[in-house]
């Protein structure tokens, strides 16, 4: 009998997953808003096992089970930083549900997936606070871990995408703002002098 699955994302960012040898062979789920789940159903693949060259290849099914299992468990194990409670917002299920039964019947999973993934963004930007305070240098944060400060509502310097023609070194701490900065965020030194007293501005304190 044919047989189906769920994979269920709190993720906020695209996942995208190819399984090479099975048709189908690319599953892809939408990012997620705050707040927001979404759900892939995964039905039976089919793949190629080849015997010998008098019998050529056996077409085999694959159960949806499987399939389901191996976007999730594939997903998860290539990121940095993940252990059993500290990972990507992602499951899977037996059985077909639509985005707005999954919510109802796995709330208190989806509640544990964002309690696993907001561990997991504390870590990310935890290795993140400790590059950049040895080296300051914005190429060392990689883009997840900027997902993970953003979703996590986290301010930090080093939030700049990526050093800019607009981008400057605060002269006094060499800390990286954005050229428009009128005042450094780190050690509040003042960057441009002429238009902090332009607009009447004060140093509190």
């Amino acid at each position: 009998m044919p047989s189906v699955a769920t994979v269920i994302s709190v993720v906020p960012f695209e996942i995208f997953e190819e399984k090479p040898g099975v048709v189908p062979t690319r599953y892809k789920i939408p990012p997620c808003d705050v707040g927001e789940t979404k759900s892939l159903i995964v039905r039976d693949g089919q793949a190629k096992l080849y015997i010998d060259e008098f019998r050529g290849t056996l077409s085999i099914e694959v159960s949806a089970h499987k399939i389901a299992e191996s976007i999730v468990h594939d997903f998860v194990i290539s990121l940095p930083a993940v252990d059993g409670s500290a990972k990507p917002g992602l499951m899977w299920v037996e059985g077909l549900y639509q985005n707005d039964e999954v919510i109802k019947k796995f709330a208190l999973q989806i509640v544990e997936l964002r309690g696993n993934q907001n561990a997991w963004f504390k870590r990310l930007v935890a290795m993140a606070d400790d590059e950049w305070s040895r080296t300051h240098m914005l190429r060392s944060i990689s883009d997840l871990q900027r997902y993970a400060a953003k979703s996590l509502g986290f301010s930090r310097e080093w939030l700049l995408e990526a050093p800019t023609s607009n981008a400057i070194r605060c002269p006094a701490c060499l800390s990286v703002v954005s050229g428009d900065a009128l005042v450094c965020i780190n050690c509040r030194t003042i960057l441009n002098i002429k238009e902090f007293e332009a607009r009447g501005l004060r140093m509190a304190g």
